[in-house]
């Protein structure tokens, strides 16, 4: 039996399961393009965990630290815990209105920030928290605001982020700055 022969057979008796396990409800109205079916049924699945995740993860295995902000609506500020401190960045500062905007829209959005294009001083008020050399992302996804320092040694991992929103469709261009 030659290798095609082997996989066309592989295939077909993974096609025979997955469709003994989708009910007669889904698979009348299953499309005849299985690419199509699954990638409706995975769009249908709540997935902002495993989005999270998914950059939680990969952030870590590179060792980058990631920070969430929690909007603080008495205050309109956003809060996040840095070094044992509690900071509030209101939502009306700086670059923080229009991630605010892109949170509240469910657009996510991506911000690059070093000292050549330091917006209000942003880059100069949180570089004290960062552990070497870093360039400063902040981006929105899943209408979370999120703040990470990338290492200048470690910059593939900015592409990688970039990359992730894209996928997910909602990355406005507008929202992206490139680093120096």
């Amino acid at each position: 039996m030659n290798e095609s022969a082997i996989e066309d057979g592989f295939i077909g008796m993974l096609l025979e399961e997955t469709y003994k396990n989708v009910s007669k409800e889904e698979s009348a109205a299953a499309p005849s393009d299985l690419y199509k079916y699954f990638d409706l049924k995975n769009k249908s699945t709540d997935r902002n965990e495993s989005i999270e995740s998914t950059l939680e993860n990969h952030l870590s295995a590179q060792n980058i630290k990631i920070y969430e902000f929690k909007y603080q609506a008495p205050t309109a500020c956003y809060r996040f815990y840095v070094n044992q401190m509690e900071l509030d960045i209101p939502s009306n500062w700086s670059v923080f209105e229009q991630l605010h905007r892109s949170a509240r829209l469910n657009e996510s959005a991506l911000l690059i920030i070093n000292a050549e294009n330091d917006y209000d001083a942003l880059f100069n008020v949180l570089l004290p928290f960062a552990e070497c050399k870093s360039d400063l992302i902040l981006f929105v996804n899943n209408q979370k605001i999120y703040m990470a320092f990338i290492p200048e040694a470690r910059r593939e991992n900015i592409q990688w982020i970039k990359n992730y929103l894209e996928l997910e469709d909602k990355l406005t261009a507008i929202d992206v700055v490139k680093a120096a």
